[in-house]
C-alpha cells in the first residue's frame, strides 16, 4: 500500500517535482507544481519554471489582479497540477548555454517567501573572486526562514560551465526508460 492509501486524509494530496538535465551546451527543465528553478547568468535571473501550477497563477493568467494574492495569500498554496493526484505531463523548457551560470532549484518553501529581486541581491552579495556556492545556498535558506517560511525549505545551487571540449566526447543516450508521473 502507498502512503496515500494508508491515510484517508491524504487522498487528494500530491507533491511537486522539478527535474533539471544538463548537457554540455543545454539545460532542460521539467516541472509539475510550484517548485522553481532559475538560471543566474551575467547579472540576469531567468526563471525556468514558468508558469508554476498554482490557483493564484491560474487566476492571474485569466485576468485577475495580482492584488488578490495580498488579500488571499493561501491561493499560492493550492496546486492545480501536481504529482500523485492526477496524471499530468510536466511542462518543459530547453535553454542553450554558452556562458557559465548558477542553477538554483528549490521548493516553494524557499521561493514562496523570496522574490526574484531578493534572490539576485543574495547572489550579488556573495559573489566574489573566491565565492562559495554553499554560502549562496545557506543565505537563501536563512532569508526564506527569516521571511516566515514554515514549509519545506530546500535549495540546490550549482555552478554550470558550458564546454566546447565536452561536445566532442558527449555520448548520446540511445535507450531511455519509460516513466510517467
Amino acid at each position: 500500500k502507498s502512503l496515500k492509501e494508508c491515510n484517508q486524509e491524504w487522498n487528494n494530496a500530491g507533491t511537486t517535482a522539478t527535474l533539471v538535465i544538463i548537457t554540455p551546451n543545454h539545460v532542460g527543465c521539467f516541472w509539475v507544481g510550484d517548485s522553481c528553478a532559475y538560471m543566474y547568468q551575467v547579472g540576469d535571473l531567468i526563471k525556468l519554471t514558468s508558469p508554476i501550477h498554482t490557483l493564484a497563477e491560474e487566476m492571474i493568467k485569466n485576468g485577475e489582479s495580482k492584488d488578490i494574492l495580498e488579500k488571499q495569500p493561501f491561493l499560492n498554496s493550492i496546486l492545480t497540477r501536481c504529482v500523485g493526484h492526477e496524471s499530468h505531463n510536466p511542462d518543459s523548457v530547453i535553454v542553450d548555454i554558452t556562458n557559465p551560470f548558477l542553477l538554483i532549484v528549490g521548493s516553494d518553501g524557499v521561493f514562496g517567501f523570496l522574490d526574484e529581486s531578493e534572490i539576485k541581491q543574495i547572489i550579488h552579495s556573495t559573489l566574489s573572486p573566491d565565492f562559495n556556492i554553499q554560502k549562496i545556498a545557506d543565505e537563501i535558506v536563512k532569508r526564506s526562514l527569516e521571511q516566515g517560511s514554515d514549509d519545506n525549505v530546500t535549495v540546490i545551487v550549482s555552478l554550470v560551465l558550458p564546454s566546447q571540449q565536452a561536445k566532442k566526447t558527449f555520448k548520446r543516450i540511445t535507450k531511455v526508460r519509460d516513466w510517467s508521473i
